[in-house]
């Protein structure tokens, strides 16, 4: 939270012009792999791209947080790398949906949009409640795939 420039404690809710991916069903709920996997996949794109923004944002906000950029772009980086693995997991399993097309991640090199020209006090935390929620649901989303995989690694076993 320090990273994010955060000192007084935890920001508000996101705005409602914050879209973020809805995570799949509670573990018990509909256990198909192929489905999940996709919904994994899709939400590790437009995360990817929703770290992009943010990314771009905070290269505005924050120019001397160089170590919060790299982090940014890692996790950049391995959400790109998450997509990729599941596209051969999915492909593997015989879905023929691992190499879908027309849906690239944005680039995150520049700067996405950094703030409006309007850089009051209110429009600069509104940047850094956005990212502070992204990153939360970033992460909320890896925990999800891990264990999701570490099901589907189950489910592939022989028996013995």
């Amino acid at each position: 939270m320090e990273l994010q420039g955060f000192g007084d404690g935890p920001p508000g809710m996101p705005g409602p012009h914050l879209r973020l991916p809805a995570p799949p069903g509670p573990d018990g709920e509909d256990w198909e792999p192929n489905r999940r996997l996709r919904q994994h996949r899709s939400a590790s794109r437009q995360l990817a791209a929703l770290l992009g923004r943010v990314l771009g944002d905070q290269r505005g906000l924050n120019e001397t947080r160089q170590h919060l950029h790299q982090q940014l772009q890692l996790a950049i980086t391995g959400l790109q790398g998450l997509d990729a693995n599941l596209g051969h997991v999915l492909t593997s399993l015989g879905t023929g949906q691992g190499q879908e097309e027309g849906q690239e991640v944005e680039e995150s090199d520049g700067p996405a949009q950094g703030p409006s020209s309007q850089a009051s006090g209110t429009a600069h935390w509104e940047a850094k409640v956005d990212g502070y929620h992204i990153v939360a649901h970033y992460t909320h989303w890896l925990g999800r795939a891990a264990e999701d995989l570490a099901r589907l690694k189950e489910h592939l076993k022989p028996e013995a």
